[in-house]
């Protein structure tokens, strides 16, 4: 079973992308009940009919809601590897802040090149496997062309709740992209040059927005997220 919602909602719920509203599952566990409950609330919240909360409000608030579920921290750690763990707490805290932007604008353009999103974008659940404390919950799009694109959440359990650390899309995980060009810039650069260079390529929300509502015909054919490389003099 499919559902299709206006593309608008794509823009507004663009979180490390990680927000889409998708179909109802037949079935699934603990990890996917926990991101259909998110997705149903974040729909409420971009499709609710009040003229008076903009577009910037809405994507706000479905933030605020991603943050219960999304485990941005968690995986900023993982990308920067054993770097984190010289970093101060203003600095992590920065870090997470810059590679939760990133992985956004990652998402963004990965999905936006991809999938069908004339007259909305169509998602459904397609399982959830794992054991113990680890789960991933599989999902589909469907693409320009007539196919499915894959969009899989890897989640864990972190004490009473489930949380998402990892999106892989068509085979492609975006902590594991990323961390491998942070792990590059890294040999050849210091945390400070990294950083400078996170700030200045990291897309402002409000051109991530704007790419998202652009036409179909404008989006860019991209086969992998923007990269991170260190900056030229």
């Amino acid at each position: 079973m499919r559902r299709f919602l206006p593309r608008r909602a794509l823009a507004v719920a663009v979180l490390a992308a990680l927000v889409l509203l998708p179909a109802r599952a037949a079935w699934g566990g603990p990890a996917t009940d926990t991101l259909r409950a998110f997705f149903d609330e974040a729909s409420r919240v971009v499709t609710a009919p009040d003229p008076t909360r903009g577009l910037e409000e809405r994507r706000n608030t479905v933030r605020a809601l991603a943050e219960r579920v999304f485990d941005f921290r968690g995986a900023a750690a993982t990308a920067l590897g054993p770097a984190w763990e010289a970093r101060t707490p203003a600095e992590r805290a920065e870090f997470a802040r810059l590679f939760t932007e990133l992985v956004e604008s990652g998402y963004l353009t990965l999905v936006g090149a991809k999938a069908r999103v004339s007259g909305g974008v169509s998602v459904r659940f397609l399982g959830e496997s794992g054991d113990g404390d680890a789960a991933m919950v599989r999902t589909s799009l469907l693409t320009r062309s007539g196919d499915d694109l894959p969009v899989d959440y890897r989640m864990l359990r972190l004490g009473e709740r489930w949380a998402v650390r990892d999106v892989v899309i068509d085979g492609v995980s975006l902590v594991e992209n990323y961390q491998a060009q942070l792990h590059r810039v890294l040999q050849g650069s210091s945390y400070a040059d990294l950083i400078a260079t996170l700030r200045a390529r990291v897309p402002a929300p409000s051109r991530a927005l704007a790419a998202a509502e652009a036409p179909v015909s404008d989006a860019p054919a991209v086969a992998a997220a923007p990269r991170v490389a260190r900056a030229g003099p």
